[in-house]
Parts: C-alpha cells; sequence; structure tokens
C-alpha cells in the first residue's frame, strides 16, 4: 500500500475543545501519510476495521505519531486475512494481493450467485448498489481502468471470469451500449459505421487494413469467443469486443495501438484455430520434432557472448519450443525454495505468512537485478522498436528477450523470477523483414569511437542478440557495468498478474544506477504488461 493510497474513511476524535481537535486532525494526516505498514506485502489493499492509537497527548511529534501507526499495524497484520479466494466477515483485518483484486473478487462472488454483504465492501465501493446489474458491471470496469494497469485492468477482469457459468452470466449483462463505453474508458475508439452514403467507402478502407493474424490465445479464451460468436454471430460488436480483450491479455503493447480494433477478423481466428494453425504444439510445419529447451552455452565474456541457435535455417518455417515451467515446489517444511534464505525479523516473517494464502508470496532470489532490465531495455528504444513493427508483437518479442536473457544468465525454473514465463512457448528460428531500428541504435559506438558493424536482424533471434548486444554495450558505456553485473544481485521478489516488485536493502544502493536513474520506477510497462517497482529499506 503506497501512501498516495491511504484513506481514513470514518476518524472519531474526542478533545477538549475544537482547537486541539483541529490539531489532532492535522496530526493525524501528516502521520498516516509517512508511517511505514511493516508486515504487509508490497502492493496489498489492506482494510482495517477499527484501528485504536489511543490517547495523543498535547505536543507529541508526527514522528511518534507515525510509531504509533506502525507498531498498531505490525501487530493487526499477524492475523490479517487474504480475500482474494475466500471471505473473511468476521476479520477485522483484511487484505486483496494488488488495486486490481476487488474487482476481480466483487465480480466473480456476484456471478457465483453470491452477495457481497461483509463489511470491507462497503469500504471499497462507498454508495455504491452491490447486485449485479448493467450499471454495476459498467462502474466496475470503468473504475478498473483508473488502477496502475489502465486499460488492461479490463482484460483481466474479464479473463478472471471466463468460466462457462460464470462467462454465460456476464454476458447476459454486456450490450453493444456497455461494450462501447468500456472501449472508451480503456482508451480505444469503439468501432461505429458512418452515415449510409459513406459505408461502402468506409467499409473498403477497413478492409484494405492488415488483418491481425490469430494470435496464440489460452483455451479459456478461445473457447469465450466461440460462446459469444455462437450467441451474438460474428459481425456483432460485442464479439469484436472480447476478442480485443483476449488479444490485449495475451500481449498487452496491442494497447498502445489506435486501429487494433478495427483490424480483428473474429471469423479468420476461429478458421485459423480450427485449422489447428496455433503454437500450442512441438512440431514444425514440417513435422519435426522441436526439443523442448534449445541449446544455451556459457561464454566466458560476461555479456559479450552472444547465444546462436544450433541451426541457422530459417527458411523451415516457424519453429516453436515448448517450454512448461513446473509450478515452484515446496519443500519439507512447506517453504519455498530460498525461503530459507531469508533474513527471519519479525516483519518478513509476517509477511510470508500473509502471502502464503494467496497467489502472491515474496521470496529471495539472486536474480532479483533481473528488473533492472525494463527501464534498461526502455532506455535503448525498445517501445519505438515495438511501435515500428507490429509482427514483434505477433511474435510476443518483449518475453521472447526477457526468456533468453533468462537462460543465459542461468535464471533457474524454481527461481521466482521465472514464473514471468508462466506457459510461454518461446519461438525460434523466425525470419523477419525490414527491422527499422531505433535511432538510439544508429548513434552508438564503441569505446574508441568507431560506428557500430551494421546489426544483423535477419531472423527473431538476430534480433534478440542485437539488443542484448546494445543493452549491454550501454550499460558498460554509462554505468561500467555489465549485464552480469546487473542481473545477479540479491534481493526479494513479490511476482503477480499485475505487479513486479523488487526488494533491496537500503546498503544495495548502486550510485551507477541511481545517476542515470535506472533505480527510478518504471511504474506501467505497456509491453510487460506489469506494474514494476523498486523498493529499498534496512531490512531488505
Amino acid at each position: 500500500m503506497t501512501q498516495a493510497e491511504r484513506r481514513i474513511r470514518n476518524l472519531k476524535l474526542y478533545g477538549r475543545n475544537n482547537d486541539d481537535l483541529l490539531k489532532a486532525r492535522y496530526l493525524l494526516e501528516e502521520a498516516f501519510r509517512t508511517a511505514s505498514l511493516p508486515g504487509l506485502p508490497p502492493n496489498a489493499m489492506v482494510l482495517v476495521r477499527r484501528l485504536d492509537l489511543g490517547k495523543i497527548r498535547a505536543g507529541v511529534s508526527v514522528v511518534q505519531v507515525a510509531d504509533t501507526i506502525s507498531e498498531t499495524v505490525r501487530a493487526l497484520a499477524a492475523q490479517a486475512v487474504c480475500i482474494d479466494q475466500q471471505p473473511a466477515n468476521d476479520a477485522s483485518v483484511v487484505w486483496l494481493s494488488d488495486a486490481l483484486q476487488p474487482y476481480r473478487v466483487l465480480l466473480q462472488r456476484l456471478l457465483d450467485g453470491k452477495l457481497a454483504d461483509e463489511w470491507y465492501w462497503q469500504s471499497l465501493f462507498p454508495e455504491q448498489d452491490l447486485n449485479l446489474n448493467e450499471q454495476l458491471l459498467t462502474q466496475l470496469l470503468i473504475k478498473a481502468c483508473q488502477t496502475p494497469l489502465k486499460g488492461l485492468a479490463v482484460s483481466l477482469v474479464i479473463q478472471s471470469c471466463l468460466a462457462p457459468v460464470r462467462l454465460s452470466r456476464l454476458l447476459a449483462f454486456v450490450t453493444p451500449a456497455l461494450a462501447r463505453r468500456i472501449l472508451h474508458a480503456q482508451g480505444i475508439s469503439p468501432f461505429s459505421l458512418p452515415a449510409t452514403e459513406t459505408q461502402a467507402t468506409f467499409s473498403a478502407e477497413i478492409k484494405a487494413m492488415q488483418p491481425i493474424a490469430a494470435p496464440n490465445l489460452s483455451l479459456a479464451w478461445r473457447n469465450a469467443i466461440n460462446s459469444v460468436v455462437a450467441r451474438w454471430g460474428e459481425e456483432d460488436e460485442r464479439s469484436g469486443w472480447l476478442a480485443w480483450q483476449g488479444l490485449v491479455c495475451h500481449q498487452p503493447a496491442w494497447l498502445e495501438r489506435s486501429n487494433t480494433l478495427q483490424r480483428i477478423d473474429v471469423s479468420e481466428w476461429l478458421q485459423a484455430w480450427s485449422r489447428g494453425r496455433d503454437f500450442h504444439n512441438s512440431r514444425n510445419v514440417a513435422g519435426d520434432e522441436i526439443p523442448p529447451n534449445p541449446p544455451f552455452a556459457k561464454g566466458g565474456m560476461g555479456e559479450e557472448f552472444i547465444y546462436r541457435e544450433a541451426s541457422d535455417e530459417v527458411g523451415a518455417g516457424v519453429r516453436v519450443a515448448t517450454l512448461s515451467p513446473p509450478p515452484l515446489q515446496r519443500g519439507a517444511g512447506g517453504d519455498l525454495p530460498g525461503d530459507e534464505q531469508v533474513s527471519s525479523n519479525s516483519d518478513e516473517n509476517i509477511a510470508q505468512s500473509l502471502a502464503s494464502n494467496t497467489e502472491l508470496s515474496v521470496s529471495f532470489t539472486q536474480h532479483a537485478g533481473f528488473a533492472f532490465v525494463i527501464p534498461l531495455l526502455q532506455r535503448i528504444g525498445i517501445s519505438e522498436l515495438l511501435g515500428n513493427h507490429e509482427r514483434l508483437l505477433e511474435l510476443d518479442f518483449p518475453r521472447q528477450l526477457l526468456w533468453m536473457m533468462a537462460k543465459r544468465f542461468a535464471v533457474v525454473e524454481n527461481d521466482p523470477v521465472y514464473s514471468l514465463f508462466e506457459n510461454f512457448q518461446p519461438i525460434v528460428n523466425v525470419p523477419l523483414e525490414d527491422i527499422q531500428l531505433p535511432a538510439i541504435w544508429t548513434g552508438m559506438t564503441t569505446r574508441s569511437g568507431r560506428p557500430l558493424s551494421p546489426a544483423s536482424t535477419a531472423s527473431l533471434n538476430d534480433l534478440i542478440n542485437t539488443t542484448q548486444l546494445l543493452a549491454g554495450l550501454y550499460l558498460r558505456r554509462h554505468c561500467a557495468l555489465s549485464l552480469h553485473g546487473l542481473i545477479q544481485r540479491p534481493g526479494r521478489v513479490a511476482l503477480s498478474h499485475t505487479h513486479w516488485d523488487v526488494m533491496f536493502d537500503i546498503n544495495q544502493t548502486d550510485l551507477r544506477l541511481r545517476r542515470l536513474a535506472l533505480d527510478s520506477d518504471p511504474g506501467w510497462v505497456p509491453w510487460l504488461g506489469r506494474v514494476v517497482q523498486f523498493h529499498y529499506d534496512s531490512e531488505g
């Protein structure tokens, strides 16, 4: 929970006169703004039913009141209940793993035919009639866009309701007007036909646009799109609306493109999937088996080593290497791998016990610095590269790149960072054409000032290798640091479907990164589909 999100719903103060009460009010306001909340997971949305601070004597400082708040919250945190999965009406303190969870959990409960009558729902949605109808659904989805995830929030909320029964009940409230309002809230201009006399010209312009190829959506999304087509037909704008939501969930970078919705051909997607033209298989177009993991070697030159394919045959068609990382296995004591390396202070133990009740976990890793790759890639123009080439979005280039870097720097499958690649399937040997490189690449030189050799971008792997080379060059030039030194640094990581939080000890502050602001919070990263944040404290 950040300071900006702290709210007091009801404040009760008792004193001798109005002047004392006014001073106490301003004192509490500042104390709540500055107090730390120990023992709570990062980005958790915490609701406290009652927080008794006792007597506040005249002359007490803001720091002293803030310490009192921190100690009170520390005591309450041990009894806090996560309501991501189960309600807790009798709990005095509850929490959700991030700012999006209230919308997901509430909508799931209502679609399951359950009441949202627990005390915390009125705190989360004050003065709102929590009975499922079109108006409430619209308000929930629009307000979800005000979370740090912005437009992606709606897609993730819908994704959490793709179970057949929930989806059927959800679709009963989806009207064309609702779909248009939600798209507008997501920053997308809804598709609508102009006046009759221009329909033919307008339709011709739409057909002239390059359609978006059928993406590799999950089975749940494919079934959902099939359901809406069977319910409303392929030409109904709600079918395109849901298909667009699935596409954005698959690759959030599509949110940045204004004409994506108009270029979705739902019927073509359904035909492509029915023909079995998906990437969930372990054979290429020629029928050859693909090894589960491409061969990697470890070089002796730090980040100067660039991975090369064992086979450079680009013309053999798209080859897909399946990768299904196993879930983190708990040890005999119920701990996740790496937990034993975390310091055993009381706040961390509380956070670990809280996290055990939900998907969110805070785990130690030697590769906590992997998150610094995100601002580094932004600095060398990955957004410009993706903006110039839709083909890279279709190939999920960002995760392809991060996966290659993870393998190169020995991020093992039981490392918490590896959950970035859940259900990810790397693609190899894909030819690329006419790649326009970011402007910053063409201006970079070697340390001696010589221009770099022309970058090879003939295939996806060539572009990945070139991107890594340029990232390493930028890092060495401006920070005197290698990619290996950037990535392999200890810390704690909390990875959810919406956030990537990294916690370092304050003594780990690296002035080389600080000078370039590479350790500043990237915040919402569209091409990653997550909010990335760095935290420094004395208990890291």
